[in-house]
């Protein structure tokens, strides 16, 4: 039996097909029609939300040290695309805002994961206000989520509307908790496929499940049938193509 298609998400904008959170990406991922897109968020020592996987600068840019050791002006002179590919030299760290409204102009999902909140003063605040600037400017299926709990109860107090998902490290089969906070739980991929009895429970409870990070077709099609509701993909020409033939 074809298995019903979960929503399909380009990690990172698709990390293995354009350089990981930078605008490129997040056109490219629009470009093939992806309906929902995935990033991180750090913030620059002037309090400004920026997307970044990392808290440094040094694997993705040609900057060096920690994110929260700059300013966004700092930032315009570091170069996030040439690591991947020469024709992406001159990309920059986008603002959350930047991709925020990229991809709502283009009616596309966005999946917001918080990082190192200890990090940063004000991070939960922050992100917040601007998802929910973009709820009252008609943007739908934005969400939230994060590995930190505590930071996903915090943006809950803020804002009692949006959608928000806990994040599981690999390895932790068990990922279903009942909890008023989320809508979503969001475990590594291996996890359902070893546990498909927690797809269900999470079901019974009325909670989706998103996983992470799958790559190949087999694991989609894998994923798929143990009934997730959606998954992450670095490859987000192969992930449409598999459920879109």
């Amino acid at each position: 039996m074809q298995p019903q298609t979960p929503i399909l998400i380009a990690h990172r904008g698709g990390s293995l097909e354009a350089p990981e959170n930078t605008m490129a990406s997040f056109r490219h991922a629009i470009e093939i029609g992806a309906r929902y897109v995935e990033l991180d968020v750090q913030m620059t020592r002037d309090g400004v939300p920026v997307v970044l996987h990392d808290p440094t600068l040094d694997r993705t840019t040609t900057g060096k040290g920690p994110v929260r050791d700059v300013t966004l002006a700092d930032l315009q002179s570091v170069d996030a695309g040439s690591h991947f590919a020469p024709r992406f030299a001159g990309e920059h760290v986008p603002t959350l805002r930047d991709v925020l409204e990229l991809c709502v102009e283009a009616g596309v999902g966005i999946v917001t994961e918080i990082k190192d909140v200890r990090l940063y003063i004000g991070m939960e605040e922050k992100v917040a206000a601007l998802l929910g600037e973009m709820w009252t400017r008609g943007a739908e299926n934005l969400w939230c989520i994060s590995f930190d709990h505590a930071a996903i109860r915090k943006m809950r107090t803020l804002d009692g509307a949006l959608p928000l998902g806990y994040l599981y490290p690999p390895g932790q089969e068990e990922f279903v908790v009942p909890d008023d906070t989320v809508q979503a739980y969001c475990p590594h991929y291996q996890s359902p496929l070893a546990r498909p009895d927690q797809v269900q429970r999470a079901h019974e409870l009325g909670k989706f499940v998103f996983v992470y990070t799958v790559n190949t077709a087999e694991d989609m099609l894998a994923v798929a049938e143990a009934g997730v509701d959606g998954m992450v993909s670095d490859r987000p020409t192969l992930l449409l193509s598999t459920f879109n033939r």
